[in-house]
């Protein structure tokens, strides 16, 4: 995918299995996933694997399996953290409990 900086992959015996893997639920479409637009590219021969562990690189961009447990991809900004953390304080205080933090108690 264009801006994609890594060539993010799966390797399985079929698209049914590389669907259902619980690897893709970081990359399945959701409001709160910070992956929801990342392409993972489905390879289906072991050898596959072999090739893109070896390659390292395509085109500039660095192969990385969804195996792997840091994809390294960007996570979401800190605005966005802060607001949505914002609205759950909202969201518990109009529900009449405030939250604490560790850092209101002395």
């Amino acid at each position: 995918k264009p801006g994609q900086e890594k060539i993010i992959y799966l390797v399985a015996p079929h698209r049914g299995l590389a669907e259902a893997s619980p690897y893709m639920e970081a990359f399945r479409g959701s409001e709160d996933n910070d992956f929801q637009d990342t392409e993972v590219l489905f390879a289906y021969a072991s050898l596959d694997d072999f090739v893109f562990n070896n390659l390292a690189r395509y085109n500039g961009r660095e192969l990385v399996t969804a195996e792997s447990g840091d994809v390294g991809l960007p996570s979401k900004s800190k605005e966005q953290k802060d607001k949505e953390e914002a609205e759950n304080e909202e969201d518990a205080a109009e529900e009449g409990s405030a939250p604490r933090r560790l850092s209101d108690q002395q």
